[in-house]
């Protein structure tokens, strides 16, 4: 993910840079990024149970949030995904109750 995230940032495909969840290995990304251009936004959205002090620490509550468990319950895709002949199962643990 750092990669593709270096790679978008160095050939401007992104206006603001949103990372979803909640691991300190970003923090070399997020510094670099903010070292060669401090005016651009990242954003990170911190998973249920999850949260980097560090991370929160170098960005601020402004540029930090959490999303809740019954958030993501309520807004997934369907239970099978599949494109070009490749099928994916959702995890049981994620699965809506109906």
């Amino acid at each position: 993910m750092s990669t593709e995230i270096l790679s978008d940032f160095f050939l401007k495909a992104c206006d603001v840079i949103i990372i979803v969840g909640g691991d300190s290995d970003q923090i070399p990304v997020i510094e670099k990024i903010k070292a060669i251009n401090p005016d651009k936004e990242v954003y990170v959205i911190f998973p249920p149970y999850r949260k980097s002090k560090a991370i929160y620490q170098m960005l601020g509550e402004k540029y930090c949030r959490k999303i809740s468990y019954l958030t993501l319950l309520n807004n997934q895709l369907s239970d099978t995904v599949s494109a070009s002949g490749f099928k994916v199962e959702k995890p049981f643990e994620y699965k809506k109750i109906k």
